[in-house]
């Protein structure tokens, strides 16, 4: 008889003195499970694994996932053209940090369903860098949703009771289809928005820096990375040199922890502060939580040769389902609707969905719209975009029809996008507000990525 094994190790810590930091943190290795182990129940169940996998995000919110199938060399060759596709892509937004640092980002998301991840935008067909980027990526993205899936429903197999009734409840009018009732449930029917984070040093001294991005947590449930590979941005070479000293986590204690990635690291999980607004509430195993990690990246290094690159993909609950805390019965949708509104208005309210007045509390796609650019299905269009890819709209074209731009859904080219409903048919458009009264109140203006 062959015996399964399943592959993990346990946590270990050593404490160092930090050269690129102004104090001294331990190191941390995360917990590693692989994909075998959490797709496999008899397997996790034997393995001895459980009381590891529960004590990593129990205590410290994170865990490893190793050894997922079609997975390394998408990884490599995503990570090889991603500095080059940011630098060509007109779908990139740029940012600069106080001791800084230059952050590229191309952002976009999956939806629920078959046909639900959706490409990068970028308008430059020239581009061979792109070219290879979205080959390599897309199947990058296939790979980091199937291990997504295999831990949710391991984690909430190991630690919901399914016979107390649906995790979350969709809006009243909803039908039961869109009830919630497993921690899966949420994962598949919720909203995955993905960044791909291209970090050059700046020339701040490195031993008079702040972090880059401060200590916070994530809004959504969690958080799925890939760690950080150096890319050299001058050369073809590909990325594979991980990024070192870069990462930290805050304890529960208040000290912080130097998150060391091997190059067996496939893949990150990282809780947010979803698992306290609905998660923790319904744990099954007396005394046991999970634990949002506060997190921060501190570049340790400034050589403008070689860029940090990143993927990161944010797990939001179901827009229509009902946050659970909210006294009013208000969605996840219209909850994130008003922090939209409340960043873009300078009236930045953190207790909105955070788990403490005093933790900073991000999500993965804060960040507004240019005033040259439209605002529409949780994407910014740029002017070429629309002149290339919608038809030269755009708000003076529109004007001149008697018609507004809006974001419509394409389906009757009426219903109007409310900036919370899914569907990838909402494209802009010029709209006649005479003819076609409005069935759903429009927003125009900006997503939020960080």
């Amino acid at each position: 008889m062959q015996f399964k094994t399943a592959s993990f190790s346990l946590l270990s810590s050593s404490v160092i003195a930090l050269s690129v930091a102004q104090y001294e943190a331990s190191v941390y290795h995360p917990t590693k499970v692989s994909y075998e182990t959490l797709i496999d129940e008899e397997l996790f169940e034997t393995s001895g694994i459980e009381p590891h996998f529960l004590k990593a995000l129990g205590e410290y919110g994170i865990l490893s996932i190793t050894n997922i199938p079609d997975y390394l060399d998408h990884k490599l060759e995503t990570y090889q053209y991603l500095h080059k596709c940011a630098v060509d892509s007109h779908a990139t937004r740029k940012h600069s940090f106080e001791d800084g640092t230059v952050r590229l980002t191309m952002a976009t998301r999956t939806l629920p369903g078959v046909e639900g991840q959706q490409s990068v935008r970028h308008d430059v067909p020239g581009s061979a860098a792109c070219s290879s980027f979205d080959e390599a990526s897309s199947k990058l993205r296939w790979a980091v949703e199937r291990a997504i899936v295999a831990f949710s429903a391991r984690l909430g197999a190991s630690v919901l009771d399914l016979n107390s009734g649906p995790l979350l409840y969709a809006e009243e009018h909803m039908t039961t289809f869109d009830e919630f009732d497993t921690l899966l449930d949420v994962v598949k029917k919720g909203e995955h928005l993905e960044h791909f984070h291209s970090y050059v040093g700046g020339n701040t001294p490195l031993m008079s820096r702040g972090d880059t991005i401060d200590l916070h947590t994530d809004q959504g449930l969690l958080i799925a990375f890939v760690p950080a590979l150096m890319a050299d941005t001058s050369a073809s070479e590909a990325a594979s040199e991980p990024s070192q000293g870069d990462f930290f986590i805050e304890r529960k204690d208040g000290s912080r922890l130097v998150v060391d990635f091997g190059k067996d690291d496939d893949l990150i999980i990282m809780l947010g502060d979803g698992v306290n607004q609905y998660i923790n509430p319904k744990v099954s195993r007396e005394g046991y939580s999970l634990r949002a990690t506060p997190h921060a990246l501190h570049m340790s290094s400034d050589d403008s040769n070689h860029a940090r690159v990143w993927y990161g993909r944010m797990v939001l609950p179901p827009p229509n389902a009902v946050n659970p805390n909210s006294r009013t019965g208000m969605t996840f949708g219209q909850m994130r609707r008003l922090m939209i509104d409340a960043s873009l208005s300078g009236n930045d309210q953190d207790s909105i969905g955070c788990a403490s007045s005093s933790m900073r509390t991000r999500q993965l796609d804060k960040n507004a719209c240019t005033l040259d650019e439209f605002y529409c299905w949780h994407q910014c269009y740029s002017v070429s975009v629309l002149d290339n890819q919608f038809g030269g709209v755009s708000e003076a074209y529109c004007a001149s029809e008697n018609k507004t731009l809006a974001c419509v859904d394409t389906r009757d080219n009426t219903t109007l996008w409310n900036n919370s409903i899914h569907g990838a048919h909402y494209q802009p458009m010029c709209y006649d507000n005479h003819d076609h009264p409005p069935t759903q109140n429009q927003g125009n203006h900006s997503g939020d990525h960080h």
